[in-house]
């Protein structure tokens, strides 16, 4: 028996060693042949879970919030010793373990964490029900996962974010990658209106006369939008940098959601774990007053609101940046 190694290169994992047995049998002829070791099966890794010290596959869908929302998942064979001349096959089936080791790499590499949760069955199918078959000459398939993106809650009252995890399970003719037979797919939205911000405006406050401070004209030059659903973003009160929700409606009018009554925490940069608030108890009411809306041909929002109960008002130009 001779022992061979197999440089396996996949990307974010560098260079795999494998050490691989193939055992020589010698006939009464002298003459030998090789007998084909089985190729691994495995889901493509991104090396995206890195960062969270978790030894799966990770990968983002972006929906766009429709009923045709769609993504693919990669499944790669590698073969060790020249083609294989039969198809191998394996199922893929959710899997509530991979996702709840996703949440416990959070919950032990960041505070505070946002935790995700299992998406509804009912939202999503898989092609083929989840069957792979990868043919000889195929180095790898994708099959395709359909969503009801039009039905999914991407808000979550903001206690969790939504995600899909996997394995594959019932291989055949192949053998599973211990590393890679599970997966997880976060669920974002992806939306237009997302991104840095240049802020022109003016707050003023009529609780404390005479206070040059609490009138006044402002510049920022840099102020994010992060996404929250397909047509909501998240910003900030000039003021008092309490979060707010701004929603695009159809024909452009702009939605201002203070976040009364919403709990915390609320995540600014979408899915990464930065906070800006824990919780949030505005004083209110808070009132959308004037034009609010979104000019989709310079990218610019146009807000008015009052606040602190109407003891104050913003108005304010938002323009994306380049």
């Amino acid at each position: 028996m001779k022992n061979k190694l197999l440089f396996l290169i996949q990307p974010g994992l560098g260079v795999m060693v494998i050490m691989l047995s193939v055992s020589l049998l010698t006939s009464c002829s002298k003459k030998s042949e090789s007998v084909q070791t089985p190729g691994l099966m495995g889901f493509q890794y991104n090396g995206a879970s890195q960062a969270l010290h978790i030894a799966f596959p990770c990968d983002t869908a972006y929906l766009a919030g429709m009923a045709t929302d769609v993504m693919s998942l990669e499944v790669n064979l590698a073969v060790p010793s020249g083609p294989f001349s039969a198809p191998v096959s394996a199922t893929i089936v959710p899997d509530a373990a991979a996702l709840n080791a996703y949440d416990e790499g959070i919950k032990t590499y960041f505070f505070p964490e946002p935790l995700y949760q299992q998406l509804p069955a009912s939202l999503y199918t898989l092609q083929n029900g989840g069957k792979v078959t990868i043919n000889p000459g195929q180095k790898s398939v994708k099959i395709a996962v359909n969503f009801a993106g039009d039905k999914i809650d991407f808000f979550n009252n903001n206690a969790f974010k939504n995600a899909l995890s996997f394995k594959l399970i019932n291989a055949q003719g192949a053998t599973l990658d211990s590393a890679l037979s599970k997966a997880v797919v976060i669920i974002a939205a992806k939306n237009p209106y997302a991104g840095n911000y240049h802020a022109v405006g003016k707050a003023s406050r009529s609780d404390i006369p005479g206070n040059l401070s609490a009138n006044h004209s402002y510049d920022i030059k840099m102020k994010p939008l992060t996404v929250v659903s397909p047509n909501t973003v998240q910003t900030e009160m000039p003021d008092s940098h309490d979060p707010i929700y701004l929603t695009v409606n159809p024909y452009n009018s702009v939605k201002i959601n203070f976040l009364q009554g919403v709990p915390g925490p609320f995540f600014p940069f979408g899915t990464l774990p930065a906070i800006i608030v824990t919780s949030f108890s505005p004083v209110g009411p808070y009132t959308q007053n004037g034009v609010n809306k979104y000019d989709p041909s310079t990218k610019t929002f146009t807000l008015n609101y009052q606040y602190y109960g109407g003891i104050g008002s913003v108005s304010e130009t938002l323009t994306l940046m380049n």
